[in-house]
């Protein structure tokens, strides 16, 4: 009697032991909802990029970066890690394409290098990424456009300053030569009234002269 319950406690253990075996071996529901969700998302995360890529668009490639690192801020770290692992992948396989189409400088190269180069420790401090990409491009198109607006508006500036330099040297001359005129008018009336002085102030001063020699003629 002692014997069969000896044997069979030593096959209950051996049961309950390979359940265990069995249940830590097989994946979980939830973790097998982990890795299917990340799946679908990195799928449409690649297919995304790839369109880009393909199409040599820097613009849509770097809507396509920013939707992969909204993506992975925006989920739990685990799904976060599995969703970086599979991009990262594809753009390792990319990388000389991708390269081709983005410029060494540009916003557009960040993003790229730190979505690369991130880590599951290092997604939270790259969350403000997109914004601050998306503002640095915004501010250099802004800035291009404002670049040509105020050489357009200065090379008009200088334009109208020339033509009214122009219109005052114009209104000087004119009211120079009014005035040249006017004096000579003046002085051409002027002339006969002078010529008449002249001549009664010469008539004047030979009556006088006369008057005089007449006076001492006569011993006056």
């Amino acid at each position: 009697m002692k014997k069969i319950l000896f044997l069979t406690l030593v096959a209950g253990a051996l049961i309950v032991s390979s359940c265990t075996n069995k249940n830590n071996n097989e994946a979980t529901p939830d973790q097998n909802n982990t890795e299917q969700v990340a799946e679908q998302e990195a799928t449409t995360l690649t297919d995304q990029l790839s369109a880009a890529i393909e199409a040599s668009d820097s613009t849509q490639l770097q809507k396509a970066l920013l939707a992969v690192n909204d993506k992975v801020t925006s989920l739990d770290k685990e799904q976060a890690t599995l969703v970086l692992n599979k991009v990262q992948q594809f753009l390792r396989t990319k990388d000389a394409q991708i390269k081709n189409i983005i410029t060494t400088t540009s916003p557009i190269t960040t993003l790229y290098n730190n979505i690369s180069q991130m880590t599951a420790e290092t997604i939270e401090t790259v969350s403000k990424l997109p914004a601050d990409a998306e503002k640095a491009a915004q501010q250099a198109a802004e800035g291009t456009v404002n670049d040509v607006k105020n050489a357009a508006q200065q090379q008009v500036n200088e334009a109208a300053k020339q033509v009214n330099d122009a219109k005052k040297a114009v209104n000087q001359k004119v009211q120079e030569t009014q005035k040249a005129v006017d004096k000579k008018v003046q002085e051409v009336r002027e002339a006969p009234q002078k010529a008449a002085d002249q001549a009664k102030k010469k008539t004047g001063e030979a009556i006088d002269a006369a008057a005089s020699a007449a006076k001492k003629g006569l011993g006056l």
